[in-house]
């Protein structure tokens, strides 16, 4: 993904001024871990998770939105889903400097194992400090997720969840203020608590 001409880093810093956050660089030269967890709080708050664009459109319109698309739904603060917001986040990221790459992911209960995206944010102030993002998902995710930390538990939006490892793979839980959809994964935590994977 070559994001040169698609965004530089002063459009980026453009982008950050319209979500509130001047003097991105210092700020992100100064406290990284800081400057990104607001960026991200910043970006959920400003760049919505939505799929009415898309379903506004006919079936045989849809298709996987372009780069030049995907930085028009971010500049114009559109939103949409997670091909759309983690795709604009990470060229934003690249744009300040940063080591990041997009995952290949999947949600249980959608069958394909292809159906979603994130991002790793590696080195952030050291060699493997690295970080999953994710502000493409409908549950809101308002912090970078360490994983040297894991397992992590957050709260946020009536939704509790954790992050966890199962085997070599990284995944997330829901506790509280999800339901179990038909086709998702229940799976049991060490605690015995029932939890949606």
């Amino acid at each position: 993904m070559d994001n040169v001409n698609l965004l530089t880093q002063e459009k980026a810093l453009s982008f950050l001024n319209k979500l509130g956050l001047e003097n991105g660089l210092e700020k992100l030269q100064q406290d990284p871990c800081r400057f990104i967890t607001d960026l991200i709080k910043a970006y959920q708050e400003h760049v919505p998770f939505q799929c009415v664009t898309m379903m506004g459109l006919a079936v045989e319109d849809r298709h996987i939105p372009t780069l030049e698309e995907i930085v028009e739904a971010g500049f114009s603060m559109e939103g949409g889903v997670c091909l759309t917001l983690n795709v604009f986040f990470c060229l934003l990221l690249r744009a300040l400097g940063l080591k990041v790459d997009l995952l290949d992911g999947n949600y249980s209960a959608h069958g394909d194992d292809h159906s979603h995206v994130i991002l790793l944010l590696s080195d952030l102030r050291f060699p493997a400090d690295n970080y999953v993002i994710d502000v493409g998902n409908g549950f809101p995710s308002m912090e970078m997720i360490p994983l040297k930390e894991l397992p992590v538990e957050h709260y946020h939006a009536g939704l509790e969840y954790r992050y966890e490892y199962s085997g070599e793979d990284v995944i997330r839980l829901h506790r509280s203020g999800d339901t179990t959809l038909d086709g998702e994964n229940v799976c049991c935590c060490p605690v015995d608590e029932e939890k949606v994977c």
